[in-house]
């Protein structure tokens, strides 16, 4: 496990890195990224306003915490219609592996 988070950390720039901890680290995000990681197995869009509600915050403050989860490379958004929907940026190799462990964990 450690070799593989080693390899995915050396992509990562040092100045990216200490973002992507910082966004992990609090209960909210992570809350979201769970989250994420439900309705991405159902393929199911996410939208500002059900994140909120899910994890009992206002629409701002939700749309606050995904905007830091999207500059770190976690999440990326797209448009429904007039709704802004969420999900998990697979394609950024630190998510990969987070989203290995974050399985890993919840079994």
């Amino acid at each position: 496990m450690f070799k593989s988070l080693h390899k995915h950390l050396n992509m990562i720039t040092t100045t990216r890195l200490p973002a992507v901890f910082n966004t992990l680290g609090d209960e909210n995000r992570l809350s979201i990224l769970k989250l994420l990681l439900e309705k991405s197995s159902d393929e199911i869009d996410i939208c500002v306003s059900e994140i909120a509600d899910k994890i009992n915050t206002s629409i701002p403050m939700a749309s606050r915490h995904l905007k830091m989860m999207e500059s770190s490379g976690l999440v990326k958004r797209k448009r429904v219609g007039q709704m802004i929907c969420y999900e998990i940026d697979d394609k950024e190799p630190i998510m990969k592996e987070i989203v290995r462990i974050l399985k890993k964990v919840e079994k």
